[in-house]
């Protein structure tokens, strides 16, 4: 249904389908190129929104995964930093370094296309208390990762 909602909207030369990028077979997902950019939870009637937010140089939070460019740690950590600063815009974020304090705890910072300021934020992974299915291929339920943020500041003007 969302290759077919996309395909009218833009036309079936812009959309194409593939066979799995991840998620779930229930939960439609999608990536927007050039920038690599992951959604999920997309739906034929969310789909046209998200494409219209893309091409105006903005994301949808709602539905936004991450970029294919960062690790799946620095994705959790950029959706983070976005939503607490409410920064939407595409190109205005950028990750400058990553620092591994142990196996399940990392400190980052991003940088604002301005380089006026930077956003540090520390985040821990966890399992969850419920469980998934964690590919179409596996019945077992699996706890899936959540990544909390321990502490976030943002310096500069």
């Amino acid at each position: 249904p969302v290759y077919k909602a996309m395909s009218l909207y833009l036309g079936t030369t812009d959309v194409w389908q593939t066979s799995h990028i991840g998620g779930h077979r229930f939960a439609g997902t999608g990536i927007l190129f050039p920038h690599g950019i992951f959604y999920g939870r997309l739906t034929a009637e969310n789909s046209p929104e998200v494409i219209d937010m893309y091409e105006n140089g903005t994301l949808s939070l709602d539905h936004y995964r991450g970029r294919v460019c960062y690790s799946r740690v620095e994705q959790a950590a950029e959706y983070h930093v976005r939503r607490k600063s409410g920064m939407t815009q595409l190109h205005m974020l950028s990750l400058l370094d990553t620092e591994t304090v142990n196996e399940d705890r990392w400190i980052m910072r991003f940088e604002t296309r301005n380089k006026q300021t930077t956003h540090r934020i520390e985040i821990q992974r966890e399992l969850s208390t419920w469980a998934n299915p964690m590919s179409c291929s596996k019945e077992e339920a699996e706890s899936v990762a959540v990544y909390k943020v321990l502490d976030y500041s943002v310096n500069g003007a």
